[in-house]
């Protein structure tokens, strides 16, 4: 008697619960692919916020911790002849070598200068730095006569119309070049740019020369958006010359206050927004900056608004899917001339 039996096929039901168990088995590996996408999303654009963090905060710690260097790393019991004309073009004073500029909506108090109009982002603020850049040339002889050129070896490539500093450690000038070149480099200083073709002294070949630099920084339009349309926004730097360089991108805001030292111990007794500083003409006492800076992911990562304080305020319903985060440096200045 022959007893095998043979597969017929499947019946309806085995073949509705293969579907069903497919189904499943595909619904669950779909879940797990996006799960991944979306963590990893999340990780790079975290990842990226903290390296923009880092870099904003390594350029404006450098910058604002050097204020008020003039060439020499105890600078502290004099301040540099201006001979720059105007001399509005070079400040260096206690008012001026740390300054800021505080927003209230479209307003700043004090009024922006004109080279920052229209470039900084409402509801922001901005910064000022002024010092002696860290690379320096050397006199390789000795000047004749206060109105004498300077002798140098040019290793920081000046040309006509830089600023200047030339300091020995007890005197300084800030001064225009107003003539660049030979074999030896000479660097002459005439009225043409000058309020005197003299400085204050003749230095000696034991001096040095440094670029004056002064440097704002703001947050402004890159002028590019992301994939869901919104502006990006970003840190970004001017120069003496109006030149404006883009530090990092994904930041949004910026609050800064001035830690005064109203006790001339050379530590901060209370932090102040920009407008109170001026009002009070307390700028001569800042020791120190904190700098609130808020961070955001660029793109709408997020699959809903996610809330976020800065500054003390609360946003619990942003209108895009960004991931944000503040950042905050309090610098010390280590050149206040007090």
């Amino acid at each position: 008697m022959n007893t095998k039996q043979h597969q017929q096929g499947l019946s309806m039901i085995e073949l509705l619960i293969s579907i069903t168990l497919g189904i499943i088995l595909m619904a669950a590996v779909l879940q797990l692919f996006v799960g991944n996408k979306q963590s990893y999303r999340t990780q790079d654009a975290q990842t990226r916020m903290q390296e923009n963090a880092r870099f904003a905060k390594h350029v404006l710690d450098r910058d604002i911790r050097m204020a008020g260097f003039q060439g020499c790393s105890n600078s502290t019991d004099y301040l540099p002849t201006i001979l720059v004309n105007p001399a509005t073009t070079a400040p260096f004073s206690n008012d001026e070598v740390v300054m800021g500029y505080e927003s209230v909506g479209n307003t700043w108090t004090p009024s922006l200068p004109t080279s920052l109009a229209g470039r900084v982002a409402p509801g922001t603020d901005v910064v000022v730095v002024r010092k002696a850049s860290g690379e320096r040339a050397h006199l390789t002889a000795d000047m004749a006569s206060p109105a004498a050129a300077l002798q140098v070896d040019n290793r920081i490539n000046i040309v006509n119309n830089d600023i200047l500093f030339v300091t020995d450690c007890e005197n300084a000038d800030i001064f225009r070049v107003t003539g660049a070149s030979g074999s030896p480099f000479l660097v002459s200083h005439s009225n043409s740019g000058n309020s005197s073709n003299s400085l204050s002294k003749a230095y000696s070949s034991d001096a040095q020369v440094n670029r004056y630099e002064s440097f704002a920084y703001y947050i402004g339009d890159t002028g590019r958006v992301n994939d869901q349309g919104n502006a990006i926004f970003a840190l970004f730097r001017q120069d003496i010359n109006g030149n404006n360089d883009e530090i990092a991108d994904g930041i949004e805001n910026m609050k800064i206050t001035y830690g005064v030292d109203s006790t001339s111990d050379g530590a901060a007794d209370r932090y102040l927004g920009a407008s109170n500083v001026n009002s009070a003409a307390l700028w001569p006492q800042v020791v120190s900056v904190n700098v609130a800076m808020l961070l955001n992911s660029i793109e709408g990562i997020s699959p809903q608004a996610q809330a976020y304080t800065f500054n003390g305020t609360t946003v619990s319903s942003p209108g895009d899917l960004m991931l944000r985060r503040q950042m905050n440096s309090y610098i010390a200045l280590r050149n206040r001339v007090l």
